[in-house]
This record gives C-alpha cells, sequence and structure tokens, in this order.
C-alpha cells in the first residue's frame, strides 16, 4: 500500500540577506539557527493496526522533480518500523522522530507499507496516516493545517475543489487579516502534466459564474505552489456587477484543474488570511 501526502515541507527561517534566521536556544540547549524551530515544519503520525510490525518507507519530492536525500544514507527513501497495534509520529525537526532528517525543502510525500510474509515482503494495507504543516516554533502564534493524506490516488483528469476565496478585504478583514487561497499541485505521476485550472465565482455573488483560467506545467515527481490571486491577476481578474458594470472584487469560488491525460495529481489548498494567523487546508472533492 501507499499513502500519498498532498504536501510536505521542512523551510528553514533566513533573514532579509538569505541567511539562516537565529531564534535562539531549541528546548534542549542547543542554538537553533532556524533549525530547531523551522520557518515551516510538517508532522506524521501513522498507526499500525497490523498485527506484525511494518515497514513505512518515506520518499520525499522536492517541487522540482527531484528526489530528496536522506542524509545519514544518501537514498532516497528512508524506512521506519511501525510496531503492531501502537502510533508513530516525526517531524523534520532533528530529534523529533528522525535523528538526522533532510532540511530546508519544499514538496511532497509517498509512504509505502510493508510486511514480511513466507513470501518476502507483501503490502500491510492496516495503516493509517494524518498530517499537519506548521509555521513558527508549533506554538499558540504558529499557523497549522491539516494536510490531505489518501490511500488510493487514481489518475484521473478533472479535480475539483469546492471552494477557494482569492482575495478578499474589506472593512473588518484589511491587511494581514486579508483572505486569500495557495495552491500547491504535487504531481505523483512520473511524466509531466500540464492542466489548466479555472477559478469560477460562486452562486452568493452578482458576478455568479464569472470564471478566469491560466495554465501550469507539473514535472514528473514534482509540484508547482503559487497564490491564486497572482495567477488570476496575471489573467485579467475583475469580477464585474453585471448590472450596474462596476468592479466586485472580493469573491468566493471554486477551482477546477483540468488535464489533457490521466495523472496522479493531489491539489491542496489553503485557505488563510495574509498573516497565516489563520488558515485552514482543503483537498480536493470526489
Amino acid at each position: 500500500m501507499i499513502i500519498y501526502i498532498a504536501n510536505a515541507l521542512h523551510l528553514i527561517a533566513r533573514d532579509a540577506e538569505g541567511v539562516a534566521a537565529d531564534y535562539g536556544l531549541a528546548p534542549d540547549g542547543r542554538p537553533s539557527n532556524g533549525v530547531n524551530r523551522p520557518y515551516w515544519d510538517t508532522l506524521f503520525a501513522l498507526l499500525n493496526k497490523e498485527a506484525v510490525p511494518v515497514t513505512a518507507r518515506f520518499r520525499l519530492w522536492r517541487d522540482s522533480g527531484a528526489a530528496v536525500a536522506w542524509p545519514d544514507t544518501g537514498l532516497d527513501h528512508s524506512d521506519v518500523i511501525l510496531e503492531p497495534g501502537l502510533s508513530w509520529a516525526a517531524s523534520f525537526i532533528p530529534n523529533n522522530g528522525w535523528a538526522n532528517p533532510p532540511l530546508d525543502w519544499a514538496g511532497h510525500c509517498s509512504i509505502e507499507t510493508l510486511k514480511l510474509s513466507p513470501f518476502g515482503s507483501i503490502s500491510a494495507n492496516s495503516v493509517y496516516a494524518w498530517a499537519m504543516a506548521s509555521g513558527g516554533n508549533w506554538d499558540g502564534k504558529s499557523p497549522s493545517v491539516e494536510v490531505p493524506v489518501r490511500k488510493d490516488l487514481l489518475a484521473r483528469a478533472e479535480w475539483f475543489l469546492p471552494y477557494a476565496i482569492p482575495n478578499f478585504e474589506d472593512a473588518n478583514h484589511t491587511g494581514a487579516d486579508a483572505y486569500e487561497t495557495g495552491l500547491a499541485v504535487p504531481n505523483f505521476s512520473p511524466q509531466a502534466v500540464t492542466v489548466t485550472i479555472t477559478y469560477v465565482v460562486n452562486q452568493n455573488y452578482v458576478s455568479k459564474g464569472q470564471r478566469w483560467s491560466f495554465q501550469k506545467s507539473i514535472p514528473a515527481n514534482g509540484g508547482v505552489r503559487f497564490s491564486m490571486i497572482e495567477e488570476l491577476r496575471a489573467v485579467g481578474y475583475n469580477p464585474i456587477n453585471p448590472a450596474t458594470g462596476e468592479p466586485q472584487p472580493n469573491t468566493e469560488g471554486h477551482i477546477e484543474i483540468v488535464s489533457g491525460m490521466a495523472a496522479q495529481l493531489f491539489p491542496h489548498a489553503v485557505i488563510a488570511t495574509k498573516s497565516y494567523q489563520f488558515a485552514t487546508g482543503e483537498g480536493f472533492a470526489d
């Protein structure tokens, strides 16, 4: 069995010159230098309900499509032994599940689960997963989002995200409190894919049904991540009240992603304030 994680990352905080930011001391007294208190980090939790130990084989890819090497071995994977009936959890902070995990990268992840049989290794299906991403120091001021997880990621040519709010700014939601939607689209397929991404205004607005589209090319085993409003503005995003002809810039709607070929894509949206003090994750709908 393969578990697919829509988004995975560990990003070191950096100053304006690109130097790793000094966050002071980590809880164990070591200088953190942005590693033990990363800018963004991912937490995984696995539960093994098999009656035997299970090997969970983690593979990570950057958005470029390049495999992420594990520092201890130089291999493109890391094996974790899951004990029967127990859960396990880890993030990419050193010694928080892995002694020396890969640092400072953004992409996606798959986890293959295997158990021993008289005929060698076979798929272990009774393993359950959960994932989340958090910024800052995993504290009360840190933005956090649940990351979608699937055991089956079938190749398909259409994906729909029921909710998006590309930009929303009014008297109660200004500056850092204005809403935006970020979209990450990882490609678990071994071939590159070009998709058309469309935003459609929902029925609650007088500009309902108005739509804007743009294209993205996604590398094999890679991904793209971007702000929806930046891409939409580049293609002329300007919702209009048809009765008055006046702009209606604040809208909500949905996202459609269409490919000319079947592919294993796993779109993941993050709806958040610009400050990320409020944030939530969204996976595609079946």
